[in-house]
């Protein structure tokens, strides 16, 4: 048979194939527009019309498959709808939401230290399947900060999947180091206060309005025993509890520093040492500008910086076991060929979040299988977004 009718009809077939991968791409858009009006036009109807019943029949759902495409840059796994140009169909795909090609680079996540391993299984027993639907309540119990926004907690009375909402503006705030003549501990004074008996102290602390019994107290102290051999920021407040036992009526003051050196400009783990101090008397000429300064004992609550590389992780110790840095200001962007010439030379907190939360084949997966813990820290990292954007254009109000 003539070669050169075997290449013709190769190219006809190959060029049928295309066409009908690109008309079902054009009817699953349209589908899909055509299903989000809808849903549109049945919650903007309002009560009168009654509940909303969209159809669940399954020949009128769009279905992408599982997220099977790697990002050649960062690792990320992404669907084939996410790639940059959607008018091409390529064998091998570009993305960008992830890492800008390769423009965004952070270290990995390290792997989940073995109690929470166990604990976070989804294969797991009973005690495993308890601890994630009570993932909330555990973090607030080794939590160091508090959330200063509302949580609606009216919006999972009904039936349907977990929401977490929050109202009004949110920030995370920190109190003393000693809890005032009175009160009890909580938050960052259970790792100081009363260690001795710091299993009940927190229990005791977390578990009003009947959650207590969703509380295992061997989980608590398995979890005390793995902060205090894995997370750097609570081995900085462990070092002032000793302090203070030392010298009891000594007053002092915590530092959290928040600048970094040039050995952690690349992201290297950080240790006690260098982010955290304790400071006995007069701050003296220490920049305070981010720094969280936890003083001794004091009536009020201190609001933190969201640009401290320590924000997340002393509101999420479940998420960062390992008290891991978070965005801060000054992370270089990548030199890539696809760079241009006036683009940004450093990382914005979106493009940190955004990286951070993509699903990667060879990183550490404590923050994937978060639950509803980690769609808390979803929606704490978009509030902190919208308000540098705020805050942005509250500066630059001139241009």
């Amino acid at each position: 048979m003539d070669v050169a009718f075997i290449a013709r009809e190769n190219r006809k077939r190959r060029k049928v194939i295309l066409n009908q991968r690109r008309n079902k791409e054009i009817i699953q858009t349209v589908e899909l527009e055509h299903r989000t009006n809808r849903t549109i036009d049945v919650i903007n109807s309002g009560v009168a019309s009654g509940p909303s019943t969209i159809s669940l029949d399954p020949a009128n759902q769009l279905h992408l498959g599982l997220p099977e495409y790697e990002c050649q840059f960062c690792g990320a796994l992404l669907w084939y709808n996410e790639r940059i140009y959607k008018s091409r169909n390529e064998h091998i795909p570009r993305f960008s939401l992830c890492c800008q090609e390769g423009r965004i680079y952070l270290p990995l996540l390290r792997e989940t230290p073995h109690i929470l391993e166990t604990l976070l299984d989804y294969q797991g027993g009973r005690e495993g399947r308890k601890f994630r639907d009570n993932i909330r309540l555990y973090n607030s119990m080794f939590a160091f900060t508090s959330i200063g926004a509302k949580v609606d907690t009216g919006i999972n009375k009904s039936p349907g999947p977990y929401v977490f909402r929050i109202n009004g503006q949110n920030h995370h705030i920190i109190g003393s180091l000693l809890p005032s003549d009175g009160h009890r501990p909580k938050f960052a004074q259970l790792y100081i206060y009363d260690t001795e008996n710091e299993v009940a102290n927190r229990m005791n602390a977390f578990g009003t309005d009947g959650n207590l019994q969703n509380i295992d107290r061997n989980i608590v102290a398995d979890l005390i025993q793995m902060f205090d051999c894995e997370n750097e920021i609570v081995k900085a407040f462990r070092m002032a509890r000793d302090r203070f036992v030392q010298d009891d009526f000594m007053p002092m003051r915590l530092r959290i520093i928040g600048s970094r050196g040039e050995v952690l400009q690349q992201y290297n783990r950080p240790s006690c040492a260098e982010i955290a101090g304790l400071i006995v008397g007069d701050l003296g000429s220490v920049d305070r500008h981010r720094d969280i300064i936890v003083d001794h004992k004091t009536e009020g609550l201190k609001r933190i910086s969201d640009l401290h590389p320590s924000f997340m992780a002393m509101q999420y110790p479940i998420l960062f076991p390992y008290g891991e840095d978070g965005f801060r200001l000054g992370i270089q962007c990548r030199q890539t060929s696809r760079r241009k010439t006036n683009s940004r030379q450093y990382i914005t907190m979106r493009e940190f979040y955004a990286y951070r939360i993509q699903n990667r084949l060879n990183d550490g997966k404590t923050l994937m299988r978060g639950g509803k813990l980690f769609q808390q820290y979803i929606v704490d990292a978009f509030s902190c977004v919208e308000e540098e954007r705020l805050q942005y254009i509250r500066r630059n109000q001139t241009n």
